[in-house]
């Protein structure tokens, strides 16, 4: 079995999305938002993530900055979500503050609430998709 990552905009700070597949698996890890300034102007279209057919079985979020997670809505309806409770929870927050403000944010919290799509990972608690397992650990982002 070949595994292949593909990492995209890595030639920057925030906005990278890291791609990885065998076989017969495919998932992303973070899907955020690009920095302001950042070379890369456009929206990521990712084929099979988040447009056309799906091809991915789960995204994975390493944390809630939204450069690693900010473009989550984006990505196609049938695929898994897998955060941490720390994560989802301050997202929820967030997004729920916005959404007294301005009402475009009502799709994030539709996304978040709903149960059958989202996953909550646990510290050094594996989760097998397919033939990839991921292993989250905690640490402490400044490292």
């Amino acid at each position: 079995m070949s595994t292949n990552i593909k990492f995209l905009h890595a030639d920057q700070i925030g906005g990278c999305v890291t791609l990885i597949s065998t076989d017969t698996t495919k998932i992303c890890i973070d899907f955020g938002e690009n920095l302001p300034g950042s070379k890369h102007k456009e929206a990521l279209e990712v084929e099979g993530l988040t447009s056309g057919e799906q091809q991915y079985d789960a995204v994975f979020f390493t944390h809630y900055h939204g450069d690693h997670i900010g473009r989550f809505d984006k990505i196609l309806p049938g695929i898994p979500l897998y955060m941490s409770q720390m994560c989802r929870y301050a997202l929820l927050n967030i997004y729920h503050a916005l959404a007294k403000h301005d009402a475009q944010y009502k799709t994030q919290i539709e996304i978040l609430e709903d149960k059958t799509r989202n996953h909550v990972l646990w510290p050094q608690q594996a989760v097998q998709v397919g033939d990839i397992k991921v292993t989250p650990y905690t640490i402490d982002h400044s490292a």
